[in-house]
């Protein structure tokens, strides 16, 4: 049976702050497509582990109501997949019978009159509430299909083994399915506001989100751009290793198998081509795919600051090509601080890759995490662009924040 790990991470700068606002560190696990029934909910320290095993119990409770106590009215025997517990009528769970499997589904057969039928998770060495169905179970069977995710979250309301009903903000959804067996988040609140923050997951930075149990949708939290900075420095102060500081790197690749010659023309091409303003500028080709690794004159400069001129400069280099159309675009830089202003991150690198089969005057892309909220502290202004796929040039110069008209007249704004 796996055993599953999860360490929640706290800024020690925000801990105090948080336990002054009334704010528990809560967990749920997913019962039937949804989050419905605190498992662990309390006080917290800088680094808290939770441990648990897919092993569960089930019951019958009357208590089905925004931040009501779970309690079980019936006894709570332990069982498997593929099997049944018999609710008799005389309201009597009785232990389950069947032979176990892996359908990762378990039943029970309630004979008993209206009742919420609930699970109990493992969890730190004992069972406790995971879910209860919304609606009393009349007669018949209820099938109950836990699943390997968990949701963390503040609250200064709920509690271990409360029932959530109403919408909990500032969330992040950990997936363990896959065999994944050990993950970490990072919380850090944003200054000023505890219980509003943002999350990174296995040191990559996750914006938070509201969660409706009632339908199972997240709604994603816009943070501010002093948040980010914030994850930004916690993420980076976490790094083993520290990577390069100066070179970021670019590939491209192209859309069809085995063209070589255009892999070596585009080599040539972007070798002939080099900017002005770089100390390095070194081409090459890695399994089929043109690298491009670049870095300042400026050994001193500004990473924010490289972040934006850097990928500028290379994306001036690639709309100059006439070749053949590209098929995927990364560019990586070696500091989790661009964040601010590309999407994924990977060890001490944070990485953007964008996927397109056309040249990038021909079709606005769409680069992630970039709303306008986070350009606002660094806008200069809106400007006018003279080319439609210059809203790459937009995002990533901050020029992007306003809403602003190129010369041909089509719109031009950020995501």
């Amino acid at each position: 049976m796996s055993t599953f790990t999860l360490t929640v991470n706290i800024a020690s700068a925000d801990i105090t702050a948080l336990k002054q606002a009334g704010y528990n560190l809560c967990i749920a696990k997913k019962v039937n497509n949804t989050y419905n029934t605190v498992w662990r909910g309390g006080s917290f320290l800088a680094r808290n582990t939770f441990q648990w095993t897919s092993r569960y119990a089930v019951f019958g409770t009357e208590t089905f109501a925004e931040g009501a106590l779970v309690t079980a009215a019936t006894e709570s025997p332990e069982i498997k997949f593929g099997q049944t517990a018999l609710l008799d009528e005389n309201g009597v769970m009785n232990h389950p019978t069947g032979s176990p499997n892996s359908s990762g589904t378990f039943t029970v057969d309630n004979e008993y009159a209206a009742l919420n039928i609930g699970v109990m998770g493992y969890l730190s060495g004992a069972f406790s509430p995971i879910f209860v169905s919304p609606s009393q179970v009349v007669t018949g069977p209820v099938n109950l299909t836990p699943v390997e995710t968990v949701l963390v979250w503040f609250d200064a309301q709920h509690t271990t083994s409360t029932i959530i009903v109403d919408s909990v903000s500032n969330t992040i959804e950990v997936d363990f399915t896959g065999g994944i067996a050990s993950r970490s988040v990072t919380y850090a609140s944003t200054p000023g506001r505890p219980g509003t923050g943002a999350w990174a997951l296995d040191s990559q930075l996750r914006l938070s989100a509201t969660y409706n149990p009632t339908t199972n949708l997240f709604a994603v939290e816009r943070p501010s751009a002093q948040l980010l900075l914030k994850m930004a420095s916690i993420i980076n102060a976490q790094d083993d290793a520290a990577g390069d500081a100066d070179v970021y790197k670019t590939t491209v690749e192209f859309n069809e198998a085995g063209m070589q010659g255009v892999v070596d023309a585009f080599k040539q091409y972007a070798q002939d081509a080099r900017p002005q303003g770089l100390s390095e500028w070194d081409v090459s080709v890695e399994d089929d795919k043109v690298v491009v690794r670049l870095a300042t004159e400026d050994e001193d400069s500004d990473p924010a600051e490289a972040a934006r001129e850097i990928p500028y400069k290379f994306l001036s280099i690639l709309h100059g090509w006439t070749g053949a159309q590209y098929k995927k675009l990364t560019f990586e830089a070696p500091r989790a601080d661009v964040l601010l202003f590309l999407g994924e991150r990977h060890g001490s690198a944070a990485k953007l890759v964008h996927n397109d089969s056309v040249h990038p005057h021909v079709r606005n892309p769409f680069w992630r995490l970039s709303p306008s909220s986070i350009h606002s502290s660094l806008c200069p202004g809106p400007q006018y662009c003279r080319r439609k796929w210059c809203q790459r040039e937009v995002a990533l110069n901050h020029r992007g924040c306003h809403p602003t008209r190129c010369g041909t007249g089509s719109r031009v704004e950020t995501e």
